[in-house]
């Protein structure tokens, strides 16, 4: 609304005028001087203020910190799976709409894929060789003039959104900064019976996070621990987000079976920080097999 964007002009106001800390509008906390975190903040408020529950978010939020903000986005863990966690209706139901209308568009067009399992996909930024026959095993820069497309910008704000939060809460395994520079988006149509087979993605190359975006669609996404033999089933309803590390990155292949894709369509975004030891390296000639 134009309050909500009042409250946010002003806050930046503060912000830029020089002030040792900016003071939120919603809740007046002291802010630290920062623009991303003082952006995550407003939108934890404003989002708290349009639900109401203004009065009970002020007290999570007045002393900012990593326990608040989960509670702020509802992160929840997995009770049985170490490391994943799962945030239910991360973004609105107008922002999905828009991220579905851009991802159908045709600057950047569907293609059948068939490398884990059945779908039809879109690929962006980096690209990860597997070192199939023919090809170098690496993550190396996308070349536009080979039609791989750069991350497109439609995403940048909630990459933005992710990189904060994954930034702020307790992930052991993670060391370092979490950069995406990778992101592929499957759509799976249950009339065609798509599917995701039980794989791991890449444990050298693709990163020690997975983060999934479901869309449009319910689905139950299956995790396998081959030692254990065991198999949980995971609930996915739309605009869930799912964060994959520790032991559900490294021990459980995840899967999708045909008859888990509930609705008629679901459509995911999966982003990676990909690079593995040698990091992104500079290859625009080097001859690649599609794995789409």
């Amino acid at each position: 609304s134009s309050t909500h964007k009042k409250k946010r002009v002003d806050l930046m106001a503060v912000h830029n005028g020089g002030a040792a800390s900016a003071i939120c509008p919603v809740c007046q906390s002291k802010l630290k001087n920062d623009v991303s975190w003082i952006n995550l903040h407003i939108d934890v408020c404003l989002k708290a203020l349009q639900e109401k529950t203004i009065e009970k978010s002020i007290k999570d939020i007045k002393y900012w910190n990593s326990s608040n903000l989960e509670q702020a986005y509802n992160i929840r863990s997995h009770t049985t799976i170490q490391g994943l966690f799962l945030i239910d209706n991360f973004i609105s139901e107008d922002e999905e709409k828009t991220l579905i209308k851009h991802i159908d568009d045709n600057q950047c067009t569907w293609k059948h894929s068939s490398f884990n399992g059945d779908c039809m996909s879109k690929t962006f930024g980096v690209k990860t060789q597997f070192g199939l026959p023919g090809e170098e095993r690496l993550v190396r820069r996308n070349v536009i003039e080979k039609g791989e497309h750069d991350i497109p910008e439609y995403l940048h704000s909630i990459i933005n959104k992710i990189e904060m939060i994954v930034g702020e809460i307790n992930i052991p395994t993670l060391s370092g900064t979490f950069k995406i520079n990778e992101c592929n988006v499957n759509s799976y149509i249950k009339a065609s019976n798509h599917y995701l087979r039980p794989h791991y993605d890449d444990r050298a190359l693709s990163g020690p996070l997975l983060i999934n975006l479901s869309l449009i669609g319910f689905c139950r996404m299956t995790y396998s621990h081959p030692t254990t033999k065991l198999d949980i089933k995971v609930d996915l309803p739309r605009r869930c987000l799912q964060i994959v590390s520790g032991a559900a990155r490294w021990e459980y292949l995840h899967s999708i079976q045909a008859d888990d894709i509930v609705d008629e369509r679901r459509v995911s975004i999966t982003w990676r920080q990909s690079g593995g030891k040698k990091g992104v390296q500079e290859v625009k000639n080097c001859p690649t097999l599609s794995l789409i």
